[in-house]
């Protein structure tokens, strides 16, 4: 949206009634019509230009706001995937920790037999 500086700037470039070159005798416009339309067109280029200004900002915003909403949507799946990954994680480490015991009863006989025995309540 343009500011106030840019609408001063672009009020100060406009072509006032005083500005148009008159007669000084009659006070027709110097150069006749054709230069009073093509001030007349200036200035509507000029309210054309003011009038676009907040269009093309508003077009900015828009996309502005998709980009915004895209990337929202990324981080989402992005946090969706790191959680399913956290429980993978957890399940590989709880079964390394299962095999790890396992490993211990088969390398060493004597937790075997230890493990046999007070499972079988055999004192």
């Amino acid at each position: 949206m343009a500011d106030l500086a840019d609408v001063a700037n672009m009020t100060n470039m406009a072509v006032t009634a005083e500005e148009i070159p008159r007669c000084p005798r009659c006070g027709t416009i110097a150069g006749g019509s054709a230069a009073a339309l093509d001030a007349l067109y200036g200035e509507v280029a000029r309210l054309r230009q003011i009038a676009e200004r907040p269009r093309a900002d508003q077009d900015a915003d828009d996309d502005l706001v998709l980009a915004l909403k895209e990337a929202a949507a990324r981080e989402a799946e992005l946090l969706r995937q790191i959680r399913l990954l956290q429980e993978t994680v957890a399940r590989l480490r709880a079964k390394i920790v299962m095999l790890q015991r396992l490993d211990m009863l088969i390398t060493r006989p004597t937790m075997i037999r230890h493990f046999l025995t007070k499972g079988a309540g055999v004192a």
